[in-house]
C-alpha cells in the first residue's frame, strides 16, 4: 500500500511540475511599447510616458526601469516597482524622475517586466521607448 501512494505521489508531481514548466506565459499584451511625448527634459526634472496594454492574467509582477543612452555607452536604473493589477487592459500615464547626475545625450527607457507564471517559473518582457534628449540641469542661479 505504501508503494502504491508513493507511485501516485510522485506521478502527481512529475504531472504538476510538468504542467508548470510548460504552462503559457502570454500574460502581457502592449500596443506599441513606451510612448515619450516629451522630445527634450532636463537632468532632474520630471518625464512622464505613456503605456498601453492589456494583461492577460492576475499575476504579481515586479518592473525594472532604466535609462540607456542611445549610443550604447551608459545606463542609469531608476527604480524597481511591485505591480498587483488586475487582468485587464489599461492605458498608463507614469511620471518618472529623470537623475541630475545624467550626461546630456540622447536616451531611451526600458522596462523589464518579471511576471511569476507560477511556483517555478517566472517570465520576463522587455520594452522600450523612443529616444529623448536630456539636457544638464538647471544651474538655479549658481555660477
Amino acid at each position: 500500500l505504501g508503494s502504491i501512494v508513493t507511485y501516485i505521489f510522485l506521478t502527481g508531481s512529475v504531472f504538476v511540475f510538468s504542467y508548470w514548466f510548460f504552462e503559457p506565459a502570454d500574460v502581457y499584451e502592449f500596443d506599441g511599447g513606451i510612448k515619450i511625448e516629451e522630445k527634450e527634459v532636463r537632468a532632474g526634472d520630471t518625464l512622464t510616458y505613456i503605456v498601453k496594454y492589456c494583461k492577460e492574467t492576475d499575476a504579481v509582477t515586479t518592473t525594472t526601469r532604466t535609462l540607456f543612452r542611445a549610443d550604447k555607452t551608459g545606463s542609469a536604473s531608476i527604480d524597481i516597482v511591485p505591480g498587483n493589477s488586475k487582468a485587464g487592459c489599461y492605458e498608463s500615464e507614469v511620471p518618472i524622475s529623470i537623475p541630475t547626475t545624467l550626461s546630456e545625450g540622447d536616451w531611451y527607457l526600458r522596462s523589464s517586466i518579471t511576471v511569476k507564471i507560477n511556483p517555478i517559473k517566472s517570465d520576463t518582457i522587455h520594452i522600450e521607448s523612443n529616444t529623448f534628449k536630456v539636457l544638464a540641469p538647471k544651474d538655479n542661479g549658481k555660477n
